[in-house]
Parts: C-alpha cells; sequence; structure tokens
C-alpha cells in the first residue's frame, strides 16, 4: 500500500469491494431441505393410544416454561402469537400505540403474568385435541 493511502486510512487497510457493492453476490447457497418433510411427519406421528409427538413436545415445554424458564415461554409465545413487533425510533414521529409496548414489557417482566398465559395456552391445547389422540 502507497504511504499517501497509509496516511489517508490512518493505517487501515482499504475494504476489498466499492461502497454498494456486495461482499456476497451470489448469496447463501441453497440448502437440501430433504429433512424438513421427514421431520413433519415424524412429529405428526403418534403411538398408538397416545398424543402426536409434537403436541407431547409442546406440552414439556409448557411445564418447563411453568417451572420458569423464560427461553420456553418466549418459544412458546412467539410461535403461540407471534412475536411482538419492533419499534422503529425516527425523529419527529410517536409510535403507533405505546400501550401494546408497555403490555408487552410488562408479559415479559412479569413472571405471574406468563404463568397465566402459559395456564390458558396449556388449557387451548387440550380443548383443542382431537378425539382420535
Amino acid at each position: 500500500m502507497s504511504p499517501e493511502k497509509q496516511t489517508k486510512n490512518k493505517g487501515k487497510l482499504a475494504p476489498q469491494w466499492k461502497p454498494g457493492q456486495s461482499g456476497n453476490p451470489k448469496g447463501r447457497p441453497p440448502i437440501d431441505n430433504a429433512v424438513a418433510p421427514v421431520a413433519r411427519e415424524v412429529l405428526a406421528s403418534a403411538r398408538e393410544g397416545e398424543s402426536s409427538r409434537l403436541r407431547n413436545i409442546l406440552n414439556k415445554m409448557a411445564d418447563l416454561a411453568e417451572e420458569g424458564s423464560v427461553p420456553h415461554a418466549n418459544l412458546l409465545l412467539s410461535y403461540g402469537y407471534g412475536r411482538p413487533a419492533e419499534r422503529i425510533e425516527t425523529k419527529d414521529v410517536t409510535p403507533y400505540d405505546d400501550r401494546t409496548e408497555a403490555w408487552v414489557a410488562l408479559v415479559q417482566t412479569n413472571e405471574t403474568i406468563q404463568r397465566e398465559y402459559i395456564a390458558f395456552l396449556r388449557k387451548k391445547l387440550k380443548s383443542d385435541k382431537p378425539a382420535s389422540e
């Protein structure tokens, strides 16, 4: 590197690509999705006289969440009701509804509300259970 560039860039190396040019023009390589259908089939299957494996997994996650596992509670809540919308900070623009953000923060920090919510989900799972299981 020339001395002028070193002085100009304060000793740092110049970037490998120009501004606006991607460092990964072809993007992520495609993956083989052969596992997904098999995984769905296994999760949907049930042993004779038992619930589906997916239902068993969700029940176990609900048990762990009730015992205080925040990651299990967050996962159940996220897949059951969707992740909360993230707020984007901009100048001179007010958020759509501050009450929603306050409610989400309250639920995330209050264990009692989390436990009640998980109990509600478990009742919903049991009430949605098909008669054939």
